[in-house]
């Protein structure tokens, strides 16, 4: 689905995989702890190349976007191009908390509706339409920022790698 904060990418390339990792690593940089947004001399990615030509980085933003997609590929050669499969995938902090919020968002919405329906009165609606707005800001948020850092890697990716899309 379109909506949905991952995405499943496979680039084919006619660049062999060890050319694919050198011009990854060149764009690549150790994942740091801490890091100020000023600083100009940093890469495109941060993280790292593991053995059997896999790897887990994202993208490095100026500024704060805890959205940001996770990227871990996989890099295989075969006979007539080099394919290469990418997962994109809200960090783990990022997926907890719009769990939890969505699911207490959900949860108090339910309950806003069983009482009014209980009650057969519209006493306080702007209490739901609250909690509604609320609920629909924050999933828009999250997959507003998951999309536009994804678009960006992607169209990067598919540049670096001079590749093209294959599925998504």
């Amino acid at each position: 689905m379109k909506f949905l904060p991952f995405e499943n990418i496979t680039y084919h390339t006619q660049l062999s995989a060890d050319e694919v990792i050198k011009r990854l690593s060149k764009n690549l940089e150790p994942r740091k702890l801490f890091s100020l947004g000023f600083n100009r001399n940093r890469k495109i990615y941060e993280g790292e190349i593991k053995p059997n030509n896999e790897f887990d980085i994202r993208r490095v933003v100026w500024h704060r976007n805890n959205f940001s997609p996770r990227i871990t590929g996989e890099i295989r050669e075969e006979e007539t191009a080099t394919t290469i499969k990418i997962k994109l995938r809200l960090h783990v902090r990022s997926r907890v908390f719009m769990t939890i919020f969505c699911s207490i968002g959900f949860l108090m919405l339910m309950a806003g509706i069983a009482n009014l329906l209980s009650s057969k009165t519209l006493e306080d609606p702007m209490t739901l339409i609250g909690l509604f707005i609320t609920l629909i800001f924050g999933c828009g948020m999250a997959i507003g920022g998951f999309k536009y850092e994804s678009i960006c890697a992607k169209k990067h990716l598919a540049q670096l790698f001079e590749a093209e899309i294959k599925t998504s």
